[in-house]
């Protein structure tokens, strides 16, 4: 994923977090709220909770790559936080892509939110 579509700011994700709609699927919870730059950006955020350092960063690359593919996909500018869930580690591939087109399409089909 190339730094143009990362969303690393703490003050813009706690924004997205704040004013975003939010859709929960098994494996993460996405909020997304209207962009602020030129293209898709995206968070991946995993609490330690959810495991050692290692298992983490395998749930947030599993994000990422399935994230990947709608990036480039010509859709309103919009900036997104995928909150992992412990069943992202191991959930099969198929599953996880499937949440992810899902997710999306919820999120586009939901009513923007107000401005506060």
């Amino acid at each position: 994923m190339s730094d143009c579509h990362r969303l690393r700011r703490s003050a813009d994700i706690a924004r997205v977090r704040r004013r975003g709609t939010r859709v929960a699927s098994p494996y993460f919870v996405l909020f997304v709220a209207p962009g602020g730059a030129e293209t898709t950006r995206l968070a991946i955020t995993a609490p330690r909770r959810l495991g050692t350092a290692v298992a983490r960063n395998r749930m947030r690359r599993r994000l990422r790559a399935a994230f990947r593919p709608h990036l480039a996909t010509p859709q309103p500018v919009v900036d997104m936080v995928a909150q992992a869930r412990r069943p992202a580690a191991d959930a099969p591939w198929r599953s996880l892509t499937g949440a992810v087109a899902q997710s999306l399409a919820r999120a586009r089909a939901a009513p923007a939110p107000s401005p506060a």
